[in-house]
């Protein structure tokens, strides 16, 4: 090996003293139930991007001046309109705008609704 590769690689070795504490307990996971029942605010903006009921995005802004960093939350929900919906992540993006980060939180047409489709539906 190189010099400059056996620096790299020693800079990131950890070492662990053995009087040290063993790490926290992982955190147990929110169920399903428990996570959709987390409460939420109201967007600051609900903007329309097609003629869909279900296409638009919720906009949220922190009170500061801006600009603002942005993160676009998109939900999961297996392609079906019963499993999930942009209610989901809400809590989510109100936890980033306290933090000073724009979220624009999408909702989209799924299977069940109308012009909703899953990827093997969808043509390439």
């Amino acid at each position: 090996m190189t010099r400059s590769l056996l620096t790299i690689l020693a800079a990131l070795v950890v070492v662990i003293p053995a009087n040290a504490a063993a790490p926290p307990a992982p955190k147990k996971l929110m169920n399903p139930s428990e996570f959709q029942s987390l409460p939420s605010k109201p967007a600051d903006v609900r903007i329309p991007y097609g003629k869909d009921p279900n296409q638009y995005g919720e906009l949220r802004l922190p009170a500061t001046q801006g600009p603002y960093p942005v993160v676009i939350l998109i939900h999961g929900g297996c392609w079906k309109a019963d499993c999930a919906t942009l209610r989901d992540l809400a809590p989510m993006a109100d936890a980033l705008k306290a933090n000073g980060i724009a979220t624009w939180n999408v909702e989209y047409r799924r299977l069940g609704q109308n012009g909703g489709a899953g990827p093997e539906l969808i043509s390439m």
